[in-house]
């Protein structure tokens, strides 16, 4: 009976023990049992995170990199032309670049010019030679040119025929430059201005004479030309006795 007893108050105190413990502890107790697997398994090895890491610093690292900078290219300076290059000058009326004047159209007629009268003189012109210019000068009266003389010409030797002409008349030391159209149809010859006060222009027969031997001259050995322009210093200029403007045509000659 006495052991009966005692087996019932042990049981009897266990009882309360379990009573006594809430059933907020008892809780806890059963989460903590619960989650403590849970927090095991969120443990991951460290290597997937450290390669993640590492990929990052080698993208910062390159970035980090700084490109040498590039000098911007320069442009070559532009080549201005070579001093030793001919540059043709400035024209001025009468004064055809490069020696080289622009076919004229509807030649005019200049005023106060008399053509020439051409007669057969000293010398027979109708035995002319391919190779040979004539050259026509004052008779002795100063009245009228007429052909003097035949002289053999050739171009290799003896240059430009207008500049060769211009010689055999005698005027080469008056002489400044010509032009010549593409054509050959347009000649202008300049004079320096040491030609206005020559004796060679002095009255109004020397005057004439003068500017009738260059026209018949010209005219004679240059079957092409059509028009003849005298000028000073490439500007027309008028003396008392010679016209150094306008044209002369090869109407009025004939």
């Amino acid at each position: 009976m006495k052991k009966k007893n005692l087996f019932l108050t042990s049981t009897f105190a266990a009882a309360l023990l379990l009573a006594a413990c809430t059933p907020g502890e008892k809780d806890q107790e059963e989460k903590a049992v619960e989650e403590q697997p849970a927090i095991e398994e969120t443990i991951e090895p460290t290597e997937p995170v450290t390669e993640e890491v590492v990929a990052e610093e080698g993208a910062v690292e390159e970035t980090d990199e700084i490109a040498e900078p590039t000098e911007p290219a320069v442009d070559a300076p532009a080549q201005s032309p070579s001093t030793s290059e001919s540059v043709a000058p400035a024209t001025t009326e009468g004064i055809f670049t490069n020696d080289v004047a622009p076919a004229t159209q509807d030649a005019g007629v200049s005023t106060g010019y008399a053509a020439p009268a051409v007669t057969t003189g000293a010398i027979d012109v109708s035995t002319k030679k391919a190779n040979e210019v004539i050259i026509y000068t004052s008779d002795a009266n100063a009245e009228n040119v007429i052909p003097t003389a035949k002289i053999a010409y050739e171009f290799k030797t003896d240059g430009p025929i207008t500049k060769y002409l211009i010689d055999q008349l005698g005027y080469e030391q008056y002489y400044n430059k010509h032009a010549v159209s593409a054509d050959e149809t347009v000649i202008m010859i300049d004079f320096k201005e040491s030609i206005v006060n020559s004796p060679l222009v002095q009255g109004t027969a020397g005057g004439q004479m003068f500017k009738d031997s260059i026209v018949a001259t010209i005219f004679e050995n240059i079957p092409q030309a059509q028009v003849i322009k005298l000028r000073v210093n490439g500007q027309e200029q008028e003396t008392d006795h010679v016209s150094f403007s306008g044209e002369i045509t090869r109407g009025q000659f004939n």
